[in-house]
């Protein structure tokens, strides 16, 4: 059951003997469409899962055959081609497939099982997948296997609570497994840790929060009345056997091969179908409606006359009126039945639009999502399995709040929602870096990033770790960006994104110098060893000749002074910070004779974040192209002479090049390319700048470091192609992201812990500030005809929480 051709209504798919049938929902009956979507001649298919296999929003197929098994998408009018056929899946046919995103990686991945064993396929680029089972901790083998031929041998939900999909497989023998995701496409048996009981016979496993406590529960079905149970998730501890005595009564002359979840009546509690062959005369379907609070009845009376064996069932809304009809497959035909009068409690429906272009953080519909709703004091939690979640709302006229957790674990909230309710993934950092504000004289305001080089366990494109060393981060702060308060210097590090930081020592430059020379450090990004300090000068900085990017347009008024122009015209690609292949050609003029040539960059860098970074390493087609920049040589052909140039690294950074001895002939013009996603506003360049230029450097320790909760600042983006801004002054206490598991530092004065660079942390994250204070009373005079900016000195680490960061979301262990 799903929607063919995008037109809102259901349709309906089945494996019949004689192949596949398409049937078309019309508003006045049924159209076969199995010509029109070219999957008549598909021999003896068995099994049927929709899923969007490339991210394009329409219903694409996987069918599991006796003879063969094939991929085939969806080409938007519900016509579908091959894409991938049976060298797919290896061994015997599957018993069963989920598609979900199992490695949070923004695109769906696949978990099958066949007879013997558990199969895991990932993406490699879309709609075509690879097998990678050897790696991913899943035992091969009978005794770990899942069920033959039942409908539902598997079961994916974040069990344990900590953000990723895990997998329940049922055995043949009984011995089920609980695999816990420890990200990054691996998972670890956790079956004792999680109490899963041994019982044979079992058929089905379905998920769901029955009781509506935040975890996903279980319901096991198969051959005899003992393998019918429910297992409570006491809240990702481990499941509890107690199943309560009407439900096993329900299904205990009932052989269980077929069923779903799905709230009947819109009281906002789960109930279940269970279908298959029935040792009495009763129908082969039971209904057990949910009352809450661990309660259950049977309502089987509310169905028509039905076969007493029924082979497969499923729920949704054929008719769009409010409530979840069924669909039964039987030896006699299909067999629609109608709800009528679930729709006289309240619903909404909502569908989850992931953002795609540029993004790819999450699947197209959010599949493996959760979605909790609050209406008055009634509470439930949904996992997004379809593009179209119901929700029942009982007597409440509306939900007061939805929160979505996007499978990338972004949270995502939405007050009063709308009875159809389209929730469209925000495009937004999920993870950076702390934060620095400082007072101005008037306001605080946001200068830059902090220790952007010190992201600690996250992944490069490579699907390696990065860099383990700590920050030893310079920036750079203007001396209109911060003025004193009653002889002090107070200064602001906020984590407002999700991040935990672990800040280790901090100090304070204050740099005095004639005020017709200007000072920079350099805010790249480099790998380690990170160099030492060195305080550039630019007392006569020149601007080029021309600027032009690589659609030839002139970029040279954007690049002329720090302010809102930026230069970034190119097309952005699948995901977040990778692009196309863009450039910038600068032509500095004549510089004959010029014996030391500094080239000064500002920009900003998108990030590409760990996440985005797996599913870059397993694809065939992407790479990442790091900036390297050319000189023309004498028969002007570009030649590259720094093959890794570095890039700001965040926020408002400024990069410095030495072009000293780089060009090649007396043709001064250079070329920086990439396809990261990097934004500049401002270049110039000095020229034998001198030497030595007079300056008085301070240094100050801070008197003062106070931990406390703050909020999160309004974050906005003004200027096309600019940054994302934050208001200090405009301020939310609401938390908007999933809290860090672990001990952080407690409220209050941390002033001993950044002095030294000891390992000795102040470790807070998301919503968290240091107000850190300098002393300025005993600062020098400054001279006549001098200014003073500053340096902040940090040094610490950087987690992030993407899931895929080597343990994510937790404050232990730092990863080395």
């Amino acid at each position: 059951m799903t929607d063919l051709n995008g037109d809102g209504r259901l349709d309906l798919a089945l494996a019949t003997r004689n192949g596949v049938v398409m049937l078309h929902n019309l508003e006045d009956g049924w159209q076969d469409v199995t010509e029109k979507a070219g999957l008549s001649k598909i021999d003896q298919p068995v099994r049927l899962i929709f899923s969007d296999i490339d991210n394009d929003g329409d219903q694409d197929l996987y069918v599991i055959g006796n003879r063969q098994n094939g991929l085939y998408r969806n080409a938007g009018d519900g016509s579908f081609s091959l894409i991938q056929s049976s060298a797919l899946m290896r061994g015997q046919s599957p018993a069963g497939a989920l598609f979900a995103d199992y490695d949070h990686d923004g695109d769906l991945d696949i978990l099958s099982s066949d007879r013997q064993s558990l199969q895991f396929y990932r993406t490699i680029e879309e709609g075509r997948f690879e097998e990678t089972t050897e790696a991913s901790g899943f035992n091969p083998g009978r005794e770990t296997g899942p069920v033959g031929w039942s409908r539902h041998p598997l079961a994916y939900g974040d069990f344990d609570l900590d953000g990723a999909l895990d997998i329940v497989a049922l055995s043949e023998e009984g011995k089920h497994r609980v695999y816990r995701n420890i990200r990054q496409g691996k998972w670890v048996d956790w079956t004792d840790r999680m109490k899963l009981p041994e019982v044979a016979g079992v058929q089905v496993v379905l998920t769901g929060d029955f009781n509506n406590d935040g975890a996903l529960d279980l319901f096991w079905a198969g051959q005899h009345p003992g393998a019918l149970k429910i297992l409570w998730n006491e809240q990702g501890r481990f499941f509890a056997d107690s199943t309560p005595l009407t439900v096993k009564n329900i299904g205990a002359d009932l052989n269980t091969s077929a069923a779903i979840t799905f709230d009947f009546d819109n009281d906002g509690f789960l109930d279940i179908a269970i279908a298959g062959q029935s040792e009495s005369d009763r129908p082969g379907i039971r209904l057990i409606r949910n009352l809450g609070n661990g309660r259950f009845e049977e309502m089987t009376h509310l169905l028509p006359v039905l076969p007493s064996d029924i082979d497969d069932i499923e729920a949704g809304d054929l008719d769009q009126d409010g409530d979840l009809d069924l669909v039964a497959l039987s030896v006699d035909g299909l067999h629609l039945l109608r709800n009528d009068g679930g729709n006289t409690n309240r619903w909404f429906d909502i569908q989850l639009a992931a953002a795609i272009k540029g993004s790819s953080k999450n699947n197209f519909y959010g599949i493996g999502s959760t979605i909790e709703i609050n209406a008055k004091a009634h509470y439930q939690s949904l996992l997004v399995t379809t593009p179209v979640t119901h929700i029942g709302l009982g007597k409440h006229d509306n939900a007061d709040v939805v929160r979505v957790i996007w499978s990338n674990g972004t949270p995502q909230n939405r007050v009063n929602p709308e009875p159809f309710t389209r929730l469209v993934e925000p495009q937004r950092l999920k993870g950076s870096c702390p934060s620095l504000y400082t007072w101005d004289g008037e306001r605080y305001v946001f200068v830059t990033h902090l220790m952007t080089r010190s992201a600690i366990g996250a992944l490069t494109e490579t699907g390696a770790q990065a860099y383990p060393d700590a920050a030893d981060d310079y920036v750079k702060i203007r001396g209109d960006q911060m003025q004193p308060q009653n002889g002090k210097y107070v200064i602001q590090i906020v984590e407002e994104l999700w991040d935990a930081v672990y800040l280790d020592k901090m100090h304070l430059l204050t740099v005095d110098h004639p005020i017709d020379s200007d000072i920079y450090v350099d805010e790249r990004y480099v790998p380690p060893p990170y160099p030492d300090l060195n305080i550039y000068t630019a007392t006569d900085p020149k601007l080029p000749v021309t600027a032009y990017d690589h659609h030839g347009h002139d970029i040279l008024p954007q690049l002329t002074a720090r302010d809102s122009l930026y230069a970034g015209d190119y097309t952005l690609g699948a995901y977040q910070g990778v692009p196309e292949e863009h450039s910038i050609t600068l032509d500095l003029g004549n510089l004959d004779g010029a014996k030391k040539i500094q080239l000064y960059l500002c920009g900003w860098i998108m990030p590409i974040e760990p996440s985005s970074n797996l599913a870059l390493s397993q694809r065939k087609n992407a790479r990442i192209i790091t900036p390297y920049l050319d000189v023309p040589d004498a028969q002007g052909r570009w030649q590259t002479v720094i093959p890794y140039t570095g890039f700001p690294s965040g926020e408002h950074k400024t990069m410095v090049i030495d072009l000293t001895d780089k060009f090649l002939t007396d043709n001064y013009r250079i070329r920086i390319t990439t396809n990261l996603q990097l934004y500049w506003s401002e270049a110039f360049f000095t020229v034998d700048e001198p030497a030595e230029v007079p300056m008085t450097v301070t240094r100050s320790n801070p008197i003062d470091a106070d931990l406390h909760y703050r909020g999160f600042s309004r974050e906005y983006q003004m200027y096309r192609y600019g940054p994302f801004l934050r208001d200090y002054n405009v301020l939310s206490t609401a938390p908007q992201w999933v809290p860090f598991e672990g001990y952080r530092t407690r409220y209050g004065n941390v002033t001993t812990l950044l002095q030294e660079a000891d390992d000795q942390y102040a470790i807070y994250s998301s919503g968290e500030e240091v107000t850190v204070t300098f002393d300025a009373s005993s600062l020098p005079v400054l001279p006549d005809g001098w200014t003073r900016d500053y340096i902040l000195y940090s040094d610490g680490w950087l987690k992030e929480g993407d899931l895929n960061t080597d343990t994510a979301a937790t404050i232990e262990y730092i990863s080395s």
